[in-house]
């Protein structure tokens, strides 16, 4: 599927063969095999997958679901991001946004007005304003740079 682009509003791609590009908006697509880079620069796009080794997100309104995902650049704005195990990285320069996730070891949260949920999450670092930060278990390590960020996790120690 290398340099696949979704065109149809409902679609199915493999993405075990190469990286996937999805410019169609207002549209339902359906990731299936492991994918290597998956991008996603569309308005009002779903986009459901079990796992990859990188994601994307540009545009405005989109959500992208998963089970795995190594790496996620979130820009843009109004985006969802929910990882059901494991997301291990994330950049977050979008705004009005949010992630949810089992696990993930850093969260760096560049815009404003985001939210973040994770059970654990080993490292975050906010610059932006108004965001929100929970994290119910573990210990996480936490930079805060930015104003009127809200940010409830167990420090480390």
């Amino acid at each position: 599927a290398t340099g696949t682009t979704a065109s149809d509003a409902a679609t199915t791609i493999d993405c075990s063969t190469g990286p996937v590009s999805i410019t169609t908006s207002n549209a339902s697509v359906q990731l299936t095999g492991s994918c290597s880079t998956v991008v996603v620069d569309a308005g009002n796009t779903t986009v459901r997958l079990d796992s990859a080794s990188r994601v994307t997100i540009k545009g405005g309104n989109n959500t992208v679901i998963a089970r795995k995902v190594g790496s996620a650049t979130l820009a843009g704005g109004n985006h969802a991001l929910r990882v059901s195990t494991r997301l291990s990285t994330a950049t977050v320069k979008a705004s009005n946004s949010t992630i949810k996730t089992a696990s993930a070891s850093r969260i760096t949260i560049k815009g404003s007005n985001n939210d973040v949920r994770s059970t654990r999450l080993k490292k975050v670092v906010v610059r932006g304003a108004n965001n929100t930060v929970k994290v119910k278990k573990g210990s996480t390590k936490v930079s805060n740079r930015g104003a009127n960020n809200t940010i409830k996790v167990k420090k480390r120690r």
